[in-house]
């Protein structure tokens, strides 16, 4: 039986340890996508002995299908795209400094400009200070939005796991339950 929280807690175990591994992913989609499935599925197998150590295989196998349909669907959506980010890297000298420039333009511009009611002389040199800095303004909001989705995905797997825990399997109710015949249905609507 599993227990409150239990596939949150697991959840949470391998989203970190897919995390740590998966920098090291093919950056091919296919690649990509088996090294995280052999990579669930690896720590699955350990999950498994514990589960089948307590005879628990019923519940270990529902798990493994919440894991395979929510967690690694979900989880290869946008995991991809921000280890393709990551291996881009940082950018080089030359392109912070054309930032640079390009921010000194932009700001002489905006003083420059009559349309535009600033005045003040030194915006141009603050962007042009600032600039440079935007590939590591654009990596840090790349990075927090990556992390707010594995959070919002542990969150989920936390309710399916209460909703797992919820529902519990019919066979046993079902083989105890006498059933009815639909002709003795009929019979019992038409009185």
């Amino acid at each position: 039986m599993l227990m409150q929280d239990e596939l949150g807690l697991i959840a949470r175990d391998l989203l970190e340890d897919l995390e740590r591994a998966r920098p090291g992913f093919p950056p091919e989609r296919s690649g990509f996508e088996k090294a995280a499935r052999e990579r669930l599925h690896l720590r699955l197998a350990d999950l498994r002995v514990q589960y089948a150590s307590i005879g628990s295989d019923a519940d270990f196998d529902r798990v493994q299908r919440e894991l395979d349909d929510l967690l690694l669907r979900r989880y290869l959506t946008f995991s991809r795209a921000q280890n393709e980010r990551e291996r881009e890297g940082q950018p080089s000298i030359l392109k912070r400094l054309w930032y640079s420039l390009m921010g000194l333009v932009v700001g002489g511009f905006l003083v420059w400009a009559p349309f535009v009611p600033i005045y003040e002389k030194w915006l141009p040199f603050a962007f042009m200070l600032l600039a440079p800095a935007l590939p590591d303004l654009q990596t840090w909001w790349h990075r927090r939005q990556h992390n707010k989705r594995l959070g919002v995905l542990q969150v989920d797997l936390e309710a399916a796991g209460r909703a797992l825990q919820d529902t519990r399997p019919l066979t046993g109710v079902l083989d105890d339950t006498p059933v009815r015949s639909g002709a003795a249905r009929g019979q019992g609507q038409a009185q």
